[in-house]
């Protein structure tokens, strides 16, 4: 295994994973169904931030936010199946090199959101299971719902 795709793993399991997980586990949703929905806000946020003078970037964005809301509504918890390290190793570049941009020229960039947002969806879409909530917590949670009925 590379050192890139070593560094990769890690980013995934020790900062990526668990903030996504805790979604899931609070949500009740599935990580295919973050995936989707992160890439949905993604498209959106690229329609609203984009030019309205590029009419082809434009026209890609409007294309993108429609195919990301079918794909998030219609199928919510179909799995990713493809690997998509190439993609995310691209974002993270882009992420490093837009950061650098704003740090130089001390303004703040829509685009590093999104690059933040599609980096999540993409390590949302690595997670194989998410782990059941801890028991106590549970416990405690039915306890209090007894008690309250």
């Amino acid at each position: 295994m590379s050192a890139v795709r070593r560094l990769d793993a890690w980013i995934g399991k020790r900062i990526m994973h668990p903030p996504i997980i805790w979604v899931c586990q609070r949500a009740g949703v599935t990580q295919f169904a973050v995936f989707r929905f992160l890439w949905w806000i993604v498209g959106l946020q690229s329609l609203l931030m984009s030019n309205p003078t590029h009419v082809l970037w434009r026209t890609f964005c409007i294309v993108f936010a429609i195919a990301t809301t079918v794909s998030a509504a219609v199928w919510p918890d179909r799995p990713v199946k493809a690997d998509r390290g190439g993609l995310r190793a691209w974002l993270w570049a882009w992420l490093l090199l837009d950061l650098l941009c704003c740090i130089a020229l001390r303004k703040w960039s829509w685009g590093l959101t999104n690059l933040a947002l599609a980096l999540l969806a993409e390590y949302a879409a690595t997670i194989v299971t998410i782990p059941p909530r801890k028991s106590e917590q549970m416990a405690r949670r039915l306890k209090l719902a007894r008690l309250g009925a």
